[in-house]
């Protein structure tokens, strides 16, 4: 009877341990898939924090930076004491249960919104990002049988065959104080490498929008040469109140305004000659409407004004100043940008000091916006054209930014 039991104890801790390293594998699984895309499970967070605090207007950047980091290094850390310790799992398991339980308030959130994010839950493997509603119910019943498990962990401790009565030194195993010092130190070690991964998924994204940019540049030049030298160019010439793209006959207070118009959605001349803009697909937003591509990689004002209109105190009134320039009449290829990444909200753009600039040469780089700050003679030109280096420059496209 004995030996039966015995055996039966046996098995059932083979599987409690299978069932912890698994547990374990999973949940480090998922929090890296969180730091792999971090920008995307972010999006998530963003969403979680405004319906929950709502947008009151107070800079709730912080918090939403502290959860997106943490989660993901929680999970890692849980998982990691779920494998270490699969012979005996029951504390982590009971911080197990904390993840799925919060989890799943989290999901029954995003089901009661009209229009949720993708859950994040698996980062960038989330099969069901276009339908969110279905990914969240599914996540639900992952959550439901995640929760069984670790439960299972906790409760099911079965009782040790009895030890002879000879056996006289104590049973070896970890104490609740060694548990939580390695658990102490896996957070430390998860808290030290997080600022690591964080800076490589940057770095990495830069190299994407720099190999990108330098496409851009490169189909720059093939809609040039299949126009006549001249750089991409939608508004009526001559006609700066119609803003961007008259012929949708948008009004004038509803047209997007000429310079900045013509900045963002100049791939859309481009997508009009059947130039391949693949490259575009992560930094730009495609219409529902008209073909149309809205992009952030902007081209600088300097395209869609004549180099007169940059010079001087005052802008000069001539109309005819309002109309594209040609390749052939920038003097300073290596030196005048002509694209630069702005892919951030208002606010944040004036903190960023290097940004991802092309310049007309073909070549792009980080380069600094603002040290030293542009110099135009003029604080405003009207239209709609943004005082930033790139954007304006003295002379226009005669002129050198760098």
């Amino acid at each position: 009877m004995n030996s039966t039991l015995h055996k039966a104890l046996r098995s059932n801790a083979r599987w409690r341990a299978i069932s912890a390293v698994a547990l374990g594998v999973f949940f480090v699984g998922a929090g890296s898939a969180k730091l792999a895309w971090i920008y995307e499970f972010r999006v998530t967070v963003d969403a979680i924090v405004v319906q929950s605090l709502g947008d009151s207007g107070l800079s709730l950047s912080l918090l939403r930076d502290s959860i997106t980091a943490a989660i993901p290094s929680v999970e890692i850390m849980i998982g990691l004491a779920l494998a270490c310790f699969a012979t005996r799992p029951r504390i982590p398991a009971m911080l197990a249960t904390i993840l799925p339980a919060g989890f799943s308030a989290v999901l029954a959130l995003l089901l009661t919104m009209d229009q949720p994010p993708s859950c994040g839950c698996l980062g960038s493997w989330e099969v069901f990002k276009a339908d969110a509603r279905t990914g969240a119910a599914i996540g639900l019943f992952r959550n439901a049988g995640l929760l069984i498990v670790s439960t299972w962990l906790i409760l099911d401790i079965p009782e040790r065959p009895a030890r002879p009565a000879h056996a006289s030194h104590p049973q070896s195993g970890f104490t609740l104080i060694e548990v939580l010092v390695v658990l102490a130190v896996l957070a430390v070690l998860v808290a030290l490498l997080l600022p690591a991964l964080g800076q490589a998924r940057k770095a990495g994204r830069r190299t994407e929008r720099l190999a990108a940019m330098r496409q851009s540049l490169a189909a720059t030049v093939q809609y040039a040469d299949a126009e006549a030298g001249h750089l991409p160019f939608l508004a009526e010439p001559g006609n700066p109140e119609a803003g961007t793209l008259p012929e949708d006959d948008w009004g004038t207070f509803g047209a997007p305004s000429y310079f900045r118009g013509q900045s963002q959605l100049w791939p859309t001349a481009l997508l009009r000659h059947g130039i391949d803009l693949t490259h575009l697909s992560h930094y730009s937003r495609p219409s529902t409407g008209p073909a149309r591509i809205t992009t952030y990689f902007r081209m600088t004002h300097a395209a869609v004004a004549r180099p007169s209109y940059w010079e001087g105190v005052d802008p000069p009134d001539g109309r005819s100043l309002f109309g594209g320039v040609r390749v052939s009449e920038v003097l300073f290829p290596s030196a005048k940008g002509c694209l630069a990444f702005v892919g951030w909200a208002p606010e944040e753009a004036a903190r960023v000091s290097a940004w991802e600039v092309g310049m007309f040469d073909g070549a792009a780089a980080l380069r600094s916006m603002i040290d030293p700050p542009v110099q135009i003679d003029g604080p405003y030109r009207p239209f709609g054209a943004v005082d930033w280096r790139v954007f304006t420059t003295p002379s226009g496209v005669r002129g050198r930014d760098y």
